[in-house]
């Protein structure tokens, strides 16, 4: 499908309480930590899809009876992938993990070296270094194993997830500055939470043999990456607040950080009895500075507030961005030019130096089925009326935003969407 977004004709101000979904980076840590207790967490129809996934995945597996070849799907979810990999890796049965195409081009090679050092059997069935794997689990006896950290904080993390369990727990050295370290910052947390020891010195991990204290107050809690957006809008109209309900300004959740980036583009964030409040009260630089090293998928509905601002713009940190769901710094640059935006990128930045060309009439963005893209082109339509091809990808991590978008843009088409 496609759909037509074009601004509200008198649209001053934008007030209302948005209803984010849960947090899906703390949902998918815990779905591991209490499937490896061999539980299984219910979710409900609010979980986003990256979550079902992974749930439908671990019922799968814990109801495997021994004996039998169990094909998981996990469609795109680059999560499931690679917390799956590590956690089949312990499992006795026999396993073959896969997903779509795109999800099959990008590499899980530092994982499966790591866990094949300590013991894991895992082959690859097509492509050396892609899935599809086929997995049979045994028992992992290595204690220290290192990894390349530069790709993938999930690589990271999913060693993280099952060391508790193995007999000696495990030791992670990793090689090259992480990227994404907030991430393996919240595996950490959560893990604590679930009454684990973790140690971080330098670029060592230690964590001992534990038994899991399962606590799940951790559960509920709403999700930053998802506000991002609402952040980036409120920035665009300049003026109004949002309320956020279940949000929690002192979260362990790496995008978090947003705050202080959409500070820069005039957003304030202040704590509210419900959650937390963001107010639009201006900005003064006349040219913006970034670095998403921690955040990448900050990138996007930042890159587009500032452009369709005309503010100049610097974002660092976009080197993991060309793997992602689709090549998002391709992505940006083009989508962004169709609208006038020249935004230049190199290897691990993104540059735009104020200013509009003449833009195409009738604009049809294009989101390549990448759920961040859709959500954050979507915002263009605030100010022009454009064509958006690919939205229905936003049912990854946030089913219902457009029907939440709807209410401060007209949509047209919006009955073909869930």
């Amino acid at each position: 499908y496609s759909m037509i977004i074009e601004p509200l004709s008198s649209y001053s101000s934008v007030k209302g309480v948005i209803e984010l979904p849960y947090s899906k980076s703390i949902r998918a840590r815990l779905l591991i930590i209490n499937a490896l207790n061999d539980k299984l967490l219910d979710i409900d129809e609010k979980d986003c899809r990256d979550i079902k996934i992974l749930h439908a995945a671990l019922k799968q597996i814990l109801e495997t009876k021994s004996g039998e070849v169990v094909t998981v799907d996990v469609q795109d979810s680059g999560t499931a992938l690679r917390f799956l990999t590590a956690f089949c890796a312990l499992r006795p049965g026999e396993f073959v993990i896969t997903g779509t195409d795109r999800l099959c081009m990008r590499p899980i090679d530092p994982l499966v070296d790591a866990l094949k050092h300590i013991g894991a059997n895992i082959n690859y069935t097509d492509k050396y270094g892609f899935a599809p794997l086929r997995i049979k689990g045994c028992k992992i006896k290595g204690t220290e194993v290192s990894i390349s950290a530069i790709m993938s904080s999930q690589f990271v993390s999913a060693l993280m997830l099952i060391a508790p369990v193995l007999p000696h727990g495990l030791v992670i050295n990793m090689l090259g500055k992480p990227v994404s370290a907030s991430y393996i910052k919240l595996t950490t947390y959560v893990l604590k939470q679930c009454g684990v020891d973790v140690q971080i010195v330098d670029r060592v991990i230690t964590i001992p043999r534990s038994t899991f204290r399962l606590s799940n107050t951790l559960w509920y809690e709403r999700d930053w990456s998802s506000a991002a957006v609402w952040y980036s809008m409120l920035s665009i109209i300049e003026d109004g607040s949002l309320v956020f309900n279940g949000l929690n300004n002192f979260s362990p959740q790496p995008d978090v950080q947003i705050s202080s980036y959409f500070e820069q583009l005039g957003v304030k964030t202040l704590e509210h009895k419900q959650g937390v409040e963001i107010q639009y009260v201006g900005y003064e630089k006349p040219y913006l500075f970034f670095d998403c090293i921690n955040n990448p998928d900050a990138i996007m509905p930042i890159a587009v507030a500032a452009a369709v601002k005309e503010i100049p713009f610097e974002i660092q940190g976009a080197n993991t961005l060309s793997a992602k769901e689709s090549n998002r710094t391709m992505a940006l640059v083009s989508e962004l030019a169709k609208c006038g935006y020249d935004v230049k990128s190199r290897v691990d930045s993104l540059r735009y130096i104020g200013g509009r060309f003449p833009m195409q009439e009738n604009v049809t963005l294009n989101a390549y089925n990448d759920h961040r893209m859709a959500m954050s082109l979507a915002l263009i339509g605030l100010r022009q009326k454009i064509v958006l091809d690919g939205q229905n990808s936003v049912v990854k991590s946030y089913p219902n935003f457009w029907k939440v978008f709807n209410s401060f843009c007209k949509i047209s088409d919006i009955n073909d969407i869930e």
